[in-house]
């Protein structure tokens, strides 16, 4: 399961630095994502002479074209610039803008664009979505979507002339180090006004600029790779919520229970939890149910049981189907699962198991599940039940 990472910090503090030697780390569980950016914002002299850049320019700086052959005359004279370097035709009018709502925003006289699909098709296949965001509004946009998000602060060792020599030697331009400079203390203001409102742990790491694999940056990064993706995934999947649904007397049988059971044979140390018992009739959905749907991993949801108390007859008589009386509360507690994993950006099959009855009794699923969906298990008794649960689990995990 793929997360989004956000790489934010000041001016000049090594953010594209930090990404590239993150991908170097980590090549395959991570897909970097560059922004595009409006034509106020025109590629520096490092970026034309490396092509390491986050963004993707506006199409009147290629190379390839006359306009842009002319401008790189004009202010890189002598200088070829790299291949690596991306340009779009995109025009950011208002109504652009406007049509992009949050995903856009404004640093200096630029428009920049965080590419929302690039996100979603990596997370899509599992890998790890790593973005430069400038502004703090921008990142509380992205965490209100991706809740999961890690947002990581870079911090450099220098300032002020300091930090203006070291991004010339780098390779920048007196002019360029200067411009960044300038902006490192606004930066840095911004992010200190936001703090309260962003996460409280951001993993801050400090840039010394050491290339060097065994480096301060570098065991920095393996350090987080560690903790916050392969832990982190880890940890989240032996994490199991429990929806289910109840007979007046009762669940036919103990779904988390056996639940519990199974996973004990396919994980260590699973955690897995139930939905409060809601007997009385009620399609109310607490906080509890949503915040459980929201934090585990996998979430199974048992539709087994028809909830209807003495509802084999109508006010007027009639006599009514029985499933009039589908425990409507977890039909829709599932709609929402099947939101929230999909918000995530995750393949369903991977996080989501629906258990019903089959045989004599079998439950009438009324939902387009996608006709035989390999995440809905039918049971006939509950030794039926572990065995296919612990099954589904292992494929689940292995996947």
């Amino acid at each position: 399961m793929g997360r989004l990472i956000i790489v934010a910090g000041a001016g000049g503090a090594g953010k594209s630095f930090f990404l590239r030697k993150w991908e170097e780390l980590d090549p395959d569980n991570t897909q970097r994502i560059k922004k595009y950016v409006s034509k106020e914002r025109a590629p520096r002299r490092i970026e034309v002479t490396s092509g390491e850049s986050d963004l993707i320019f506006s199409s009147i700086y290629d190379p390839n074209s006359e306009e842009g052959k002319a401008w790189y005359a004009t202010h890189y004279p002598g200088i070829t610039p790299n291949s690596k370097l991306q340009f779009h035709n995109k025009e950011f009018t208002k109504e652009y803008i406007e049509s992009r709502g949050k995903s856009v925003y404004k640093y200096h006289a630029s428009h920049y664009e965080v590419n929302m699909d690039g996100i979603e098709e990596a997370l899509s296949k599992g890998l790890n979505p790593i973005v430069i965001v400038r502004k703090s509004e921008t990142i509380l946009y992205l965490l209100s979507i991706y809740s999961d998000a890690l947002v990581i602060y870079v911090q450099s060792i220098l300032s002020g002339n300091d930090l203006i020599e070291k991004l010339e030697a780098l390779g920048e331009s007196k002019d360029d180090a200067e411009k960044r400079q300038g902006r490192n203390k606004e930066d840095l203001n911004d992010y200190i006004e936001n703090i309260q409102r962003l996460p409280r742990n951001p993993r801050v790491v400090i840039n010394d600029y050491n290339e060097e694999d065994n480096g301060a940056v570098s065991t920095q990064i393996l350090d987080i790779i560690d903790e916050e993706i392969v832990r982190h995934t880890s940890i989240k999947a032996r994490s199991i919520f429990v929806i289910e649904s109840y007979l007046s007397g009762g669940p036919n049988i103990d779904v988390a229970f056996f639940t519990n059971l199974a996973a004990q044979q396919v994980i260590k140390d699973p955690s897995v939890a139930r939905a409060n018992f809601r007997q009385d009739g009620s399609y109310k959905i607490d906080d509890h149910v949503f915040k459980q749907i929201n934090e585990n991993d996998i979430i199974v949801c048992d539709v087994s049981n028809d909830r209807c108390l003495g509802c084999e007859q109508t006010n007027q008589g009639d006599s009514v189907s029985r499933y009039q009386g589908t425990s409507a509360n977890v039909w829709i507690e599932l709609g929402y699962a099947i939101k929230a994993l999909q918000s995530r950006g995750v393949n369903i099959e991977k996080h989501l198991i629906i258990t019903a009855k089959k045989g004599v009794n079998s439950t009438k699923i009324p939902l387009d599940l996608g006709g035989d969906s390999r995440y809905v298990i039918r049971y006939e008794d509950a030794q039926d039940f572990i065995e296919q649960i612990k099954n589904q689990l292992k494929n689940m995990i292995n996947q």
